[in-house]
């Protein structure tokens, strides 16, 4: 029920996932990172803003409850989520590694065609802590998505 084409890019150019850990205060004290689309193809990307979950990895006070926004180039809003909730079986973030396992934290599943974006993680509920923000380029995992 589609079409699919090759791309013509070269898989060693692409950046396969990036992350930033950071302090989240209140306020303005958001952790923020930039994202690049290149190319001419739109590309899937996983999203997400961890907080909760990283104490399992030894960090030291993280954030509670994590809100994540998404910003195009023009600096308008084109996503948002706040506590993803449970990710119900069979559904496409449950095939997809890395997604938050914690109902508190926020995820974004998104096309985005070309272009420059920003990322941003807040406080939900008014609290501080270390959060994690990550970009997957769902190029990547082949097959894990198509099953």
């Amino acid at each position: 029920r589609g079409q699919v084409i090759t791309s013509d890019e070269p898989f060693s150019t692409r950046v396969t996932n990036i992350s930033t850990r950071g302090f989240v205060g209140s306020g303005a004290q958001v952790l923020i990172a930039g994202l690049s689309i290149v190319g001419s193809e739109p590309v899937r990307v996983l999203i997400s803003a961890k907080g909760p979950s990283l104490s399992a990895f030894g960090v030291q006070s993280p954030l509670t409850d994590t809100t994540l926004v998404l910003y195009d180039a023009a600096g308008r809003q084109i996503a948002a989520n706040d506590n993803l909730g449970a990710v119900p079986a069979g559904s496409d973030l449950s095939r997809i590694p890395g997604v938050p396992t914690n109902a508190a934290e926020s995820a974004l599943l998104v096309v985005l065609p070309p272009g420059n974006y920003t990322a941003m993680v807040a406080s939900a509920n008014g609290g501080t802590g270390i959060a994690l923000l990550e970009a997957v380029d769902l190029r990547t995992l082949g097959s894990a998505l198509t099953n």
